[in-house]
């Protein structure tokens, strides 16, 4: 008896679907974030942020990076060969890996904690290395990160076009975007007559990050065109997953706003200490975007069993580039 219901308890996790549970992740990490934050505030202590964000928010991006990797692989590989969507998700799954690499380098190797290896070995060194594997992991995670799934949202978009689906943008969508793309211009505006005024020495991977805004305002375009078009095919799961996409990529944007803002002093503390925990939402609908995808095929799975279980109803077959499922 106690074995048939640890087998049942297992079969029902099994059953959860992956977008819920990485919702309960972000809901669990900004909760404990908001636990620390009263800490700090009550006891004036900063060691407490500091062991937050050092760790446990270093701990949750990178497998919440990981765990988006294997979504974003599983999504893939549920596509055949030569289809328009499996190149789709393999610039995606390409993107993420390249998103784990650089958080890796960022949230890891580039912090001075108990758990990580080069702690250990800093002291001997004339020069810390921190500073470069920071700026190349931020150019990893950031620019090269956003290019890899540009190009995977633009093949998802042609696959759209070659099945004959198109959504129509809406004016609040060109509202939007035109926000994300005047921002991005301005900030990279900024930045040029920054370095042209002030001089000095130029490195590669700085230099690779100066266009992230930019690349948000094309990422903001496709998803948005991708959301509307799927939901032309109907509300599902797939709909939903280029939601996602769109809502990570705004939230995103806020978050950089949000920052030069408090840079410039025009959004002081306490008021821009919502920022520090708005990094853990986008990361989370960046991976929510590849969970629903692959809830949509094991959703369309569990309908094809039920209807292979009764002979006398219609076969049910998947359609996963849209999620649907049509009865033949």
């Amino acid at each position: 008896m106690r074995l048939f219901k640890k087998r049942t308890l297992l079969y029902s996790f099994a059953e959860i679907p992956y977008s819920r549970m990485v919702v309960a992740l972000a809901v669990l990490q900004v909760c404990t974030g908001a636990f620390f934050h009263i800490l700090w505030v009550w006891t004036g202590k900063r060691l407490w942020l500091q062991y937050y964000f050092d760790y446990q928010g270093a701990a949750y991006f990178i497998l919440l990076d990981a765990f988006k990797l294997w979504l974003s692989i599983s999504a893939w590989r549920e596509f055949r060969q030569k289809e328009s969507m499996r190149s789709a998700w393999l610039a995606i799954s390409v993107a993420m890996g390249f998103q784990l690499a650089g958080d890796l380098l960022k949230h890891w190797l580039a912090v001075d904690t108990y758990i990580n290896p080069l702690h250990y070995v800093w002291s001997r060194w004339h020069l810390s290395p921190a500073d470069i594997l920071h700026t190349w992991g931020s150019a990893l995670a950031g620019p090269i990160f956003m290019a890899i799934l540009a190009v995977g949202l633009y093949q998802a978009l042609q696959y759209c076009h070659k099945i004959n689906v198109s959504g129509k943008l809406r004016p609040l969508d060109w509202g939007l975007i035109a926000a994300v793309a005047i921002y991005g211009l301005y900030v990279i505006s900024y930045i040029f007559n920054d370095v042209l005024g002030h001089g000095g020495a130029l490195r590669i991977a700085a230099v690779l990050t100066w266009p992230n805004d930019l690349l948000l305002a094309i990422l903001m375009s496709e998803a948005v065109l991708l959301t509307r078009t799927a939901f032309e095919m109907g509300d599902g799961y797939v709909a939903r997953t280029w939601g996602a996409f769109a809502a990570a990529i705004f939230l995103t944007s806020v978050e950089s706003f949000g920052h030069w803002l408090a840079v410039f002093g025009y959004f002081p503390y306490p008021e821009n200490s919502v920022l520090w925990y708005l990094w853990f939402v986008w990361a989370a609908a960046f991976a929510i975007a590849p969970a629903y995808q692959v809830d949509a095929v094991r959703v369309a799975q569990n309908r094809i069993k039920s209807h292979v279980a009764t002979p006398r109803r219609p076969l049910m077959a998947y359609t996963a580039a849209s999620g649907q499922t049509r009865v033949n």
